[in-house]
């Protein structure tokens, strides 16, 4: 269609060659050939004997729209931010039909006026993404979802057809009044072809709610907004099994797929991808990314289950899928009439790019999860366990700090120093990875290299090398494990505590300045269009202005927050008053190991580092029970919270005197039970390590340093404290250890 509107010039489809200009540049971006997108329209601007103030007003804002969204995806939002400038200047000058006009042009106008807006919001969400602002992304594509979906509904109202009452008797000769009137309208020459008018706009509306719905699913999940998630991707579910379409299904279930196994339901996940890869088989010789994703998510469930070769096995047949389709994209341009537009820029210079650069570079990243950042870790567990005097170590409880130092001018053992330098290679990696990712990664990443730092910081301290921050870095990886979501959230409740309250629809056009900063209309301007003045009003202004400023200075922290030890290293907790204490509790993903950590003003934080299973290691009795592992635990838990909410729902039918009796025993055996719980976990998992939950006690110096002074004298007739001046460890219990274990 583009060549033939090229070689006849154009011949009065002027519109026709642009629309299908983008049409093939959106084509590009579906598998990720983001250049070869932006090529397109750069060689549409430039093509022979087209003049763009010939084409419609429409079409132009259409194509400045998609091409603004191609240079956002491709991260030039300075450029982005140019063309959504003029398709807004253009914007400004649409006419809007006449009263008298024809119903279906009136309508098909107020359509188009929604899908422009909800396409504008759409390009404004993917230059704040650019900008690495994903909660005021997330904004802009919700309210072009709710464009999307007005406009959709008016289409759909629109086409539902008006049946006639039936007659008792018809006759067939009979001409009825509706029929006479449409014929007269068509002799008139008024359109009433919907397909003719609407040009596919059904399909453009649907393809705009889908791909808005994925794309919200998306970022909900990197954000880790799980319920959020869900949702979106279950509102596309049920749409592409309206519209029939296998591969969209199968797309819909793979990211549900993928929001399971994020958060530990394997088998669940597992019995969406066999749905996904049931519906993509519902059509056949049909290659694409989604097959290479669908691929990489089995791999990934293969790796949480502890199988690696599988998973490397099945990251291949997702490498090679996708060098397959390049391949096939690669003969499909050679014979091609026309020049690629990927094939050169207007410089001259080549340009290069993969299918689905965004699902090969996360294959890549499992491949390196899983043999570098994971395999360092295991080779440093591995490096301890092979030391004849280290072995015990990590079957061992640790503490941060844990006042083991190393003895000044002697150097450590040969295996020693290997394993301190495997555990800085390790940390090389996840820093690396927590840099790139603590922003807008995934929320299971920035967490997983968090907690894996922290485990690497304790190995560090119970070798000597801890450092004098160490302990306060340590607490701050763990509360960054604990409070991604929570802090990425913040940034959305921040900009929903002031509403743009001067919008009074959706189909306005988002607004930015000249760096892409969102420019929210004047709060205070809007109190006074929308209520009366009066005496007070400029003291409410002012305090509500100081109140703004406040939360900005607070979103600007939040947004801008570095995750590196530098910034780690300054504890916020003494901003908090003195008789405050922080406890944070987290467990690893493998679920073998516990951290707890305490937290008080201008005090030094307390960490320890407990494995679950230190229990289970030692041999049973006769008369013992098997020890707590995290899944019993987890699923006595989730017994207890099924039967209480079955008797909380059953308290209303209870009516005679020994049904509520009955009802009484079965809610005190629950207690009982969840009694029963803590106290094992209490025993099992915490045991004497529970003193860091205590309250602060008034201990005097001379106590804490006769409890030291026995403390050390077990130390020296167990042999743990080594006797030789010249050994390379030295141990001496910090002030923070002693002081929690008087509390016993």
């Amino acid at each position: 269609m583009r060549t033939l509107c090229q070689r006849t010039s154009f011949g009065g489809k002027i519109d026709s060659f642009v629309l299908t200009s983008v049409a093939i540049a959106q084509e590009y971006i579906k598998i990720g050939k983001i250049d070869h997108a932006t090529s397109t329209y750069e060689q549409t601007v430039s093509a022979p004997n087209l003049d763009l103030v010939n084409v419609s007003t429409e079409v132009r804002i259409i194509f400045l729209l998609r091409w603004a969204e191609s240079l956002a995806l491709g991260d030039s939002t300075d450029e982005a931010l140019s063309k959504y400038a003029e398709a807004l200047a253009l914007s400004e000058i649409m006419t809007i039909p006449d009263k008298n006009a024809p119903t279906i042009i009136r309508a098909r106008a107020r359509i188009t006026m929604l899908e422009r807006s909800a396409l504008a919001a759409t390009v404004y969400g993917a230059i704040q993404l650019s900008r690495d602002n994903t909660t005021t992304a997330i904004l802009g594509l919700m309210q072009a979802l709710r464009l999307w979906n007005r406009a959709l509904e008016t289409l759909t109202k629109l086409r539902q057809p008006s049946i006639p009452a039936s007659s008792s008797s018809p006759n067939p000769f009979q001409v009825s009044a509706q029929e006479q009137a449409i014929s007269s309208e068509e002799k008139s020459g008024n359109p009433r072809m919907w397909d003719a008018m609407m040009d596919g706009l059904h399909w453009r509306l649907a393809d705009g709610v889908i791909t808005t719905l994925f794309t919200l699913g998306r970022l909900h999940h990197l954000r880790g907004s799980v319920k959020n998630s869900e949702f979106f991707t279950q509102k596309a579910n049920e749409l592409a099994t309206s519209l029939n379409a296998p591969l969209l299904i199968s797309r819909a279930l793979a990211k549900e797929a993928e929001r399971e196994l994020a958060i530990g339901r394997l088998d669940t996940g597992h019995d969406l991808l066999v749905q996904a890869a049931y519906h993509w088989e519902q059509v056949p010789d049909v290659l694409g990314p989604d097959l290479a994703d669908l691929h990489r998510l089995q791999g990934n469930h293969r790796l949480r289950i502890e199988d690696p070769e599988e998973a490397k096995r099945i990251y291949g047949v997702a490498s090679d899928l996708l060098d397959q389709l390049e391949k096939m994209f690669a003969e499909t341009e050679a014979s091609l009439v026309t020049p690629s537009p990927g094939a050169s820029m207007s410089d001259g210079t080549a340009v290069s790019s993969s299918v689905a650069p965004a699902v090969l570079a996360s294959i890549l990243r499992q491949h390196k999860n899983a043999l570098m950042g994971k395999l360092a870790l295991e080779e440093v567990q591995a490096r301890l366990e092979a030391d004849l005097f280290l072995s015990a170590l990590t079957e061992s409880a640790m503490a941060l700090p844990m006042g083991m130092s190393s003895g000044d001018g002697v150097a450590p053992p040969t295996s020693t120093r290997d394993i301190l330098a495997s555990i800085a290679n390790a940390e090389k990696f996840f820093w690396a990875g927590l840099e790139l990712s603590g922003s807008r990664g995934e929320v299971q990443q920035v967490r997983e290299a968090a907690l894996s730092l922290g485990l690497l910081r304790a190995f560090q301290t119970a070798l000597g090398k801890g450092g004098q921050n160490n302990a306060v870095i340590a607490a701050g990886l763990l509360d960054v494990s604990a409070a991604v979501t929570l802090r990425r959230e913040m940034l959305e409740c921040i900009d929903n505590k002031f509403p743009n309250i001067t919008q009074a629809s959706d189909v306005g056009w988002p607004s930015m300045n000249v760096n892409g900063s969102p420019l929210p209309p004047s709060h205070t301007l809007a109190r006074r269009l929308l209520f009366t003045q009066d005496s007070d009003e400029d003291d409410e202004d002012g305090d509500e202005m100081n109140l703004q400023s406040y939360w900005q200075t607070v979103k600007k922290r939040y947004r801008t927050e570095i995750l590196d030890p530098a910034g780690l290293a300054c504890p916020i907790v003494d901003m908090l008053p003195e008789h405050w204490t922080v406890v944070n509790i987290s467990v690893t993903d493998d679920k073998q190991t516990l951290f707890i950590s305490r937290q008080r003003a201008r005090c030094e934080p307390l960490i320890f580092c407990l494995p679950l299973d230190r229990q289970g290691r030692r041999e049973l009795g006769d008369d013992e029970e098997e020890p707590l592992t995290y899944e019993r635990a987890i699923e006595e838990l989730q017994d207890i919270i099924r039967l209480n909410d079955e008797t909380a729902k059953n308290a209303k039918d209870i009516q005679d005197k020994e049904g509520r009796a009955g009802w009484w025993s079965d809610r005190g055996k629950l207690d009982v039970r969840l009694r029963e719980l803590l106290e094992n976990i209490e025993f099992c998992w915490l045991g004497a390590f529970k003193t860091i939950l205590a309250e602060p006690s008034d201990t005097s110096v001379g106590a804490l340093n006769s409890l030291r002074t026995k403390i050390d004298k077990v130390f020296k007739r167990n042999r743990i404290v080594p006797q030789d001046k010249k050994a390379y460890l030295r141990l001496r219990l910090d002030d923070t250890i002693v002081e929690c274990f008087s509390n016993l």
